[in-house]
């Protein structure tokens, strides 16, 4: 697989500086970027796989919002929200010099990209939704935050890989080496033997009920809608609702998995491929 280029940039508010990470891959066509943001108590490297596979296509930037993987923790735990995500989003593209990209986001990392995408001055082009829509139940909510908001330690490994594969089943079919990737890239070591998941259990203040169906109505670009056949968190229903409204995005049902697929299969990836490629605005592809 091949190697990324990782960076990091501050950003300064009235609660301080916080340091957010990101990875590129892929050289060159800095007007081909494809900026991929995780779920909620995910990280950056869950899209190593899926960028390895486009950086020949568009320039992959894989971004770990505050409290997740390589950036840094937030000392004020009420800024962990939608709102504040953005503007380290819009710090980001400003930093980079970003006008124009296509977005990929899983869970938080979606509703982050249809409140982007329904701006009149979006820079996104195309929006690749992954499991997630523009409503969240207050039900949905209180599942994931019971699952998820006293992530434990871990003395050994075998422990974490134990808790991990459990906690994320619904993701999908998994070869053990790409489990392994997932494991070793869901922990921090900490002082002595014990690890911990690398997110702050605070940031599960952001996952909040939603009602988004107004800024997804405004939206204009492509959309793809990705959603794991059992999800738990994108009922079938909103998934058909977002084909007939809005943009009318495409939808594509994956088997064998819940919330969210993991993109991180050979097919999960060319469906992606196809679909950037079909939605090409026209000249650019020659151009590039």
């Amino acid at each position: 697989m091949t190697t990324s280029n990782a960076g990091t940039f501050p950003y300064t508010d009235e609660d301080g500086t916080v340091w957010l990470a990101y990875s590129d891959w892929g050289e060159g066509k800095r007007d081909r970027i494809l900026m991929c943001v995780h779920g909620l108590t995910r990280q950056s490297r869950d899209f190593d796989f899926l960028s390895n596979e486009l950086k020949d296509q568009l320039k992959v930037i894989e971004v770990d919002l505050a409290g997740h993987g390589r950036s840094g923790w937030l000392s004020n735990k009420s800024r962990y929200n939608i709102e504040n995500f953005l503007r380290h989003i819009d710090g980001l593209l400003d930093y980079r010099g970003i006008s124009k990209m296509d977005w990929l986001g899983t869970g938080v990392g979606g509703l982050i990209g249809i409140h982007l995408a329904s701006r009149t001055d979006t820079p996104i082009r195309r929006l690749i939704l992954n499991d997630i829509g523009p409503s969240l139940t207050i039900n949905t909510v209180q599942r994931f935050q019971d699952k998820f908001s006293n992530p434990p330690a871990f003395n050994k490994l075998a422990e974490i890989e134990e808790y991990v594969r459990a906690s994320y089943a619904e993701i999908g079919l998994l070869e053990d080496v790409q489990w392994s990737d997932y494991v070793i890239h869901s922990i921090n070591r900490e002082p002595g033997p014990s690890y911990t998941l690398n997110y702050d259990p605070e940031v599960l203040g952001a996952f909040k009920p939603e009602n988004l169906w107004d800024k997804y109505d405004r939206i204009e670009c492509p959309v793809l809608v990705i959603r794991g056949e059992k999800s738990t968190v994108l009922d079938y229903e909103t998934a058909k609702r977002m084909t007939e409204r809005g943009p009318m995005a495409t939808l594509i049902n994956i088997e064998n998995c819940g919330h969210a697929p993991s993109l991180m299969t050979n097919h999960q990836a060319h469906l992606i491929k196809d679909w950037l490629r079909e939605t090409e605005p026209l000249g650019e592809e020659s151009e590039n």
